[in-house]
């Protein structure tokens, strides 16, 4: 068995690294990295170019119609974009996508442009982030006519900086800005960073989210038509959001992760993977619970790309081997495609993940990231049960609260042994949805309540 278990465990090391399968991009343009994705389906895969270090423009695309099979490559408006960079693209299927981009030195102007031919051409769509103090971040569409574009005027200038959001009704063809009327008054300095990149909004049906610098999530249920703000409870940059359903979502920061049960007006920090920083958070849709998270692994930038998976909404988080993927788009558990460092036209660049996160197990720090709580019967009516587990003598507090983030009740529970242990809990709140949150330590989580 000595002699075994290595072989083994390089099986399931191989195993794993085997979800993700290199299809390249066929992008020879160097230095390079795929920065942006968009998967309208599982045939179709559109993807952008960044320059690794940031700082010189690249506005490359790669187009696959047959799940990574062959590429269809170009350059976006190669004679009239010298300073401009790419930062986002959303497709609607083959044929028809749009990209949001900056001018790479100042960050202060925005472009989109949009192909109906499969990029084949270009053409560039105007409005008022063409002038001087505006940028784009990132660019959706919800059908073929409604879309919507956000941005800053001079991100990362805090004098000036605040937010922008057009909105189109018939294709991109005009780019009106949303009326102030209809925007939450923004906080000073309450911009994005231009470079957040994939994940830095989420949709679910006509709702759409997004983070600012602020600790902010900004929400809208109608197209982009009229928007509200909340905030996750600390002033910090909100980098990326995904959401399950229109209640159920996570949201991450520097080394931060908060979650929502109510469609993001109210949140509460929960415990993830070790990091300073995390990149993305994607939802991993028809598979109840699950998100996947890339962040950084090691105490610098850009240099050690990993990956969680959580298939319990947050509660729990498994690590899988590292992977040089930067970004994410899944459309189901066993489909989905990941973008990361082009080393040549058919290796690096974009990776179709060919796992199933309902099967996977993680070699990986295992539980590390684990719930140490829940409670049942929930809904309950008069009594309900707290169950948890603890590797440490140290006591358990606990909190709950209503929706708005005001505590009703709160205890604490002394425990001499580590195991399992079980408390019945008879909190005297009127009907209604509540959130308990139990603490240990640093440890923290937060459980949804719900009394009937």
């Amino acid at each position: 068995m000595r002699k075994l278990l290595p072989f083994v465990l390089l099986l399931m090391a191989s195993s794993l690294f085997a979800q993700w399968q290199n299809v390249g991009s066929n992008i020879t343009a160097n230095p390079r990295g795929i920065y942006g994705l968009s998967v309208p389906s599982a045939s179709v895969v559109w993807g952008i170019t960044i320059h690794p270090n940031y700082t010189s423009p690249a506005r490359e695309f790669t187009r696959s119609v047959n799940g990574g099979t062959s590429w269809q490559t170009g350059v976006i408006d190669a004679a009239n974009g010298a300073d401009f960079t790419a930062l986002n693209i959303f497709a609607l299927d083959a044929n028809n996508a749009w990209v949001a981009m900056t001018d790479n030195s100042t960050q202060r102007l925005g472009r989109i442009y949009k192909t109906d031919n499969g990029g084949l051409s270009w053409a560039e769509q105007k409005g008022s982030f063409n002038n001087l103090n505006n940028a784009i971040q990132a660019v959706h569409f919800f059908d073929s006519n409604t879309g919507i574009a956000y941005g800053s005027p001079a991100t990362g200038d805090s004098a000036s900086d605040s937010l922008r959001i057009w909105r189109t009704t018939n294709g991109g063809a005009t780019w009106p800005r949303v009326p102030t009327s209809q925007l939450p008054t923004p906080l000073a300095g309450e911009g994005i960073w231009i470079y957040y990149g994939n994940g830095s909004y989420d949709t679910v049906g006509d709702t759409i989210w997004f983070g600012t610098r602020r600790g902010r999530v900004w929400r809208s249920i109608n197209k982009g038509a009229s928007w509200q703000a909340f905030s996750v409870g600390a002033d910090e940059p909100i980098y990326s959001v995904a959401f399950s359903n229109d209640k159920v979502g996570l949201a991450i920061s520097d080394g931060k992760g908060y979650r929502t049960f109510d469609g993001g007006a109210t949140w509460n920090e929960i415990l993830m993977p070790n990091s300073f920083l995390y990149y993305q958070i994607e939802n991993v849709p028809n598979s109840d619970g699950t998100f996947v998270l890339i962040y950084e692994g090691s105490d610098m930038f850009y240099s050690d790309f990993r990956q969680a998976y959580t298939l319990d909404d947050g509660d729990t988080w498994l690590t899988l081997p590292p992977r040089t993927i930067e970004c994410v788009q899944f459309l189901s558990s066993t489909s989905g495609f990941g973008g990361g460092r082009i080393f040549s036209s058919s290796t690096g660049g974009i990776y179709r993940w060919t796992g199933d996160f309902q099967t996977l197990t993680s070699i990986a720090n295992a539980g590390v990231y684990r719930k140490f709580g829940n409670v049942f019967p929930n809904p309950f009516s008069d009594y309900t049960t707290l169950e948890f587990e603890v590797d440490s003598p140290a006591p358990i507090s606990y909190s709950i609260a209503k929706a708005s983030g005001k505590v009703v009740e709160k205890g604490k529970i002394e425990r001499g042994l580590m195991g399992k242990h079980q408390v019945m809990l008879r909190p005297k709140v009127p009907v209604g949805t509540y959130f308990i949150t139990l603490r240990q330590g640093k440890r923290k989580q937060t459980l949804k309540l719900v009394k009937q």
